[in-house]
């Protein structure tokens, strides 16, 4: 099978026709907040969406939620500002259990010149271990391109495991130690 390589040692499954026809292309034209909600919980799932904040004052939050059991979750979100005084944010959240791939990238692009842009990444996700050493896998890259000097822009990237404390913690509220993963999944993805 080709694997495509998005650097950094990063490879995915998906073929580069597959990453082609599910991109995305979204313009916002008018000075107006629009929310892109997006998740996927079950099989593989591959999305890559670039929006354009193309007019002053035009600002878009993107929401993520996202799982793979299983399964390869290969995702991408561009942001462009284009225009003066455009905000963004980006809202990535992820479960890698054991046997399951997240693949993410995320980019807060700011063209030169563009002046008083706001935008803010938080990407988290958590994979899962098994008893037996087997775990999720997560590969995440947020990034940030800026061309311009009077911008506020940060980003933050979390990536961490399943604690035996946080399965303790919902034990107390009388779940089974089953039940009380779930809850915590369920709680983190929210």
């Amino acid at each position: 099978m080709e694997k495509v390589k998005y650097g950094l040692k990063i490879y995915t499954d998906f073929k580069e026709s597959e990453i082609k026809e599910r991109t995305r292309i979204i313009n916002i034209d008018e000075a107006k907040h629009l929310e892109i909600k997006e998740e996927n919980f079950e099989n593989d799932f591959l999305s890559h969406i670039i929006i354009n904040l193309n007019v002053a004052e035009a600002s878009v939050k993107f929401i993520g939620r996202y799982r793979a059991e299983k399964s390869l979750c290969d995702i991408s979100c561009v942001i462009n500002h284009k225009a003066d005084y455009t905000k963004s944010e980006i809202d990535i959240k992820g479960i890698a259990e054991a046997e399951g791939k997240i693949i993410s990238r995320s980019n807060i692009f700011v063209d030169e010149d563009v002046k008083g842009a706001e935008g803010e990444e938080k990407v988290k996700f958590i994979f899962v271990v098994k008893e037996g050493g087997e775990a999720g896998e997560i590969d995440a890259i947020p990034n940030l391109d800026i061309n311009s000097h009077d911008v506020k822009v940060s980003h933050a990237l979390s990536i961490s495991k399943i604690k035996e404390t946080d399965i303790w913690y919902a034990n107390l509220h009388s779940f089974d130690e089953k039940e009380s993963e779930v809850f915590f999944k369920e709680n983190f993805l929210n």
